[in-house]
C-alpha cells in the first residue's frame, strides 16, 4: 500500500496522484515522517487551519508550505506559536514584529527570538520571555543588569566571544547550573 510508503518518506507525496494529495490521512501520514512533505499536499489542505495547526505541532517547517492566507492570520499563527514557537520563522514579517505573538513564540521557546522582528529582539520583556523559555545564547543588549534578585537566570562568561557574531555573547544557564 501507499501510506507505509509516506509513512518511512514523507517527500513521496510530491510523485503521489492528486487525490492522494488531497487525502487527510494520507499527507499527515506524510508529514509527521516529513514536514516538507506539506509542500506538496493539495491547496486545501495547505489553507486548512485545523490541519496546518496539527502538522506545525510536529514540525515548525510545515508552516512554510502553509496558505499564505494562513501564514497572514493573526489568530491563526498566534495559536501555532502557543504550541511551536518556531513557527514564528515561517510567518510573515509583519507578525514577526507583532509583541503578542512574539512574546508567544519565545515563551514556548526562547529560541524563537531569532526570527522576530529586530526591533523585538532588543527588547527587554522579550528577551527575558525568551530566557525564561529555553535560550541558551543571546547577544548582550543591557537586559541583565535589571534582573530581580533571585530571578532564574544565571549568566556565565558574560565576556564569551562566539565565532561569527557581531557583538559579544551570554551563555545563560539555570540557576541550578551555577557553580
Amino acid at each position: 500500500g501507499w501510506q507505509p510508503g509516506i509513512t518511512a518518506h514523507g517527500t513521496d507525496l510530491q510523485l503521489a496522484m492528486p487525490e492522494l494529495q488531497g487525502d487527510r490521512e494520507v499527507v499527515a501520514a506524510a508529514v509527521s515522517s516529513c514536514a516538507e512533505a506539506l509542500r506538496y499536499a493539495s491547496p486545501e489542505l495547505k489553507g486548512d487551519a485545523e490541519f496546518v495547526l496539527e502538522a506545525t505541532r510536529q514540525s515548525a517547517e510545515a508552516l512554510r508550505h502553509a496558505a499564505d492566507e494562513l501564514k497572514s492570520d493573526k489568530d491563526f499563527i498566534l495559536e501555532v506559536v502557543r504550541w511551536n514557537g518556531m513557527a514564528l520563522a515561517h510567518t510573515v514579517d509583519e507578525l514577526r514584529a507583532d509583541r503578542a505573538i512574539v512574546l508567544t513564540a519565545v515563551q514556548q521557546n526562547g529560541e524563537a527570538i531569532r526570527h522576530a522582528a529586530e526591533g523585538l529582539q532588543r527588547d527587554k520583556e522579550v528577551e527575558l520571555a525568551a530566557m525564561r523559555g529555553g535560550l541558551k545564547v543571546w547577544r548582550h543588549s543591557g537586559v541583565f543588569a535589571e534582573l530581580p534578585v533571585g530571578d532564574a537566570i544565571y549568566v556565565q562568561n558574560s565576556a564569551v566571544a562566539c565565532e561569527g557574531a557581531a557583538a559579544p555573547v551570554l551563555l545563560v544557564a539555570a540557576l541550578s547550573a551555577a557553580p
